[in-house]
């Protein structure tokens, strides 16, 4: 098998039921396709019963998803299993950009310009089909072993 670096294509996953979906400006709190949950609302991921299990899907619909000193300044994507990865990524056919523009860049003692970034902090995490821009230091940060971002 010849190995690369580099870009190559990224197949869009099907769309199921039990995926979970979050937009710009949602409001659900089931984050489902017809009512996503809002990107205010993302640390739900490590303190709500929502939080994705080994196999789910998270769907971010089309649009731009700002950091900002008083809302979102870091998200973390939680990871799965080997046999049962979590995918975060685009929905099919929209452009996803996160970004950092809103954050400060200023070097302060508690050092709030390093906030800003996605973290990949456990095992077999996918992040697919997303554009990262402006963030002040990191843009994604990778802990774990076994993750993807294409």
């Amino acid at each position: 098998m010849k190995k690369s670096i580099g870009s190559r294509e990224t197949l869009q996953t099907n769309v199921k039921e039990s995926d979970i979906f979050i937009s710009v400006d949602g409001n659900g709190t089931e984050c489902t396709k017809e009512h996503p949950c809002g990107f205010n609302r993302f640390d739900f991921f490590s303190t709500n019963k929502l939080r994705p299990k080994p196999g789910t899907r998270v769907f971010f619909r089309e649009g731009v998803y700002y950091f900002s000193m008083d809302g979102i300044r870091r998200v973390y994507l939680p990871g799965g299993t080997k046999e049962k990865p979590i995918i975060y990524e685009s929905y099919p056919n929209e452009k996803v950009i996160f970004d950092g523009s809103k954050l400060s860049r200023k070097n302060t003692q508690n050092e709030i310009w390093r906030e800003g970034r996605l973290e990949l902090r456990e095992n077999y995490t996918y992040l697919r089909n997303v554009e990262v821009r402006e963030m002040p230091q990191y843009g994604i940060k990778i802990w774990g072993n076994h993750n993807i971002v294409e």
